[in-house]
């Protein structure tokens, strides 16, 4: 199995099942060549395609906000909190 528009970054084969990692969101076209010898309801050597549309990928990264406590100046300890506007992880 291939895809043919737009670049896919990884495939992975488990079984029967292939996974691929795209990019973007996007229109996707997966077309298929069975040549394994499968003996099953798919005819050897059959071919077709399936298409694929991608919504999820969120590449707006999210917003932080940092609260000081104390909030004044001080020569104490300070604790800083990072507050994001989604959930989401800080490497």
């Amino acid at each position: 199995m291939k895809c043919t528009t737009p670049r896919v970054e990884t495939v992975t084969l488990t079984g029967y099942t292939y996974q691929f990692t795209v990019p973007q969101n996007g229109r996707y076209m997966f077309t298929y060549n069975d040549n394994s010898g499968y003996t099953g309801s798919i005819p050897i050597g059959s071919t077709g395609a399936i298409p694929a549309k991608v919504t999820r990928i969120d590449k707006i990264p999210p917003l932080g906000t940092v609260t000081y406590n104390p909030p004044t100046k001080t020569t104490s300890p300070v604790t800083a909190t990072l507050t994001l506007s989604e959930s989401g992880t800080v490497p």
